[in-house]
């Protein structure tokens, strides 16, 4: 119950309505076409016109609800979250020369809750981005899978020489 919150909801700052992430960009654009700012539900923080996408996880409920009383776990954020935030940062900063998976590079970045194992990875990209050829999905886990090498060798030759 103390985990960070993964799906991030938000109300219209004019008519009130609870929206999920996903519905945001819709209720702009075609529902409420005056509204220019949405508050999330679980932080109360205001997001202007985008700024909303940003925002991929919120307070837990153990901090909603104890406040000032909330204790954070030790060594910070849980051993999941920390990798997964890594991983997110990778496929962001993936990099192709392929001008075809610049598109899906761009598409992918905006989603905070990408699979790190290959084949729930493909079957994410398949149902996400609407992509059925597998061989442009197996380039874009091939760009994800180079940029952790990358990373990790990096790392290793920071920590280890």
């Amino acid at each position: 119950a103390g985990d960070i919150k993964r799906m991030v909801s938000f109300t219209c700052g004019v008519c009130g309505q609870t929206l999920k992430k996903s519905q945001v960009q819709r209720h702009y654009e075609s529902e409420c076409r005056s509204c220019t700012v949405v508050s999330c539900l679980d932080c109360g923080v205001d997001f202007h016109g985008d700024e909303y996408q940003t925002h991929t996880a919120c307070v837990s409920e153990a901090q909603k609800y104890q406040g000032s009383l909330y204790k954070t776990p030790a060594g910070g954020a849980p051993k999941g979250e920390r990798k997964q935030q890594e991983w997110i940062k990778q496929v962001r900063t993936a990099s192709s020369s392929n001008p075809k998976l610049h598109h899906y590079l761009a598409r992918l970045s905006g989603f905070g809750n990408i699979p790190r194992k290959q084949s729930k990875f493909t079957n994410f990209v398949k149902n996400s981005l609407n992509l059925s050829d597998l061989k442009v999905i197996g380039e874009l886990w091939e760009a994800f899978t180079s940029e952790s090498k990358v990373v990790f060798d990096e790392t290793y030759l920071l920590c280890c020489v």
